[in-house]
């Protein structure tokens, strides 16, 4: 193994393929020694790891004990959360609190 792109010289990468061009490190090699890619085993890909259910990281979701109550926490909680923001500016409780902490004043 070189430690060189086949295709544009490049430094080879710990990837499969070439940063650079985009070659098959393999495939690019056995086509310049042989002129075809018959008989070469190229290492295929690595699977895709699962996404957890915000798309963010790799860990599995974790199971819900219970899916109804679940479903019920995330209907009402933003509307409560809303109606209790509202009613805090409204009626000037933890006006203060408010002021220094959602403000720039």
């Amino acid at each position: 193994m070189s430690d060189t792109c086949a295709w544009c010289d490049a430094p080879r990468t710990s990837d499969i393929v070439c940063p650079r061009c985009g070659a098959n490190y393999e495939k690019a090699a056995a086509i310049k020694q042989r002129g075809s890619t018959k008989g070469v085993a190229v290492t295929p890909p690595p699977e895709p790891r699962p996404v957890d259910a915000t798309g963010i990281g790799n860990a599995p979701a974790l199971p819900v004990k219970d899916p109804a109550d679940e479903w019920l926490n995330c209907l009402y909680a933003m509307p409560a959360l809303l109606i209790g923001a509202w009613a805090c500016q409204h009626f000037n409780v933890f006006d203060g609190l408010q002021r220094i902490v959602f403000s720039m004043r």
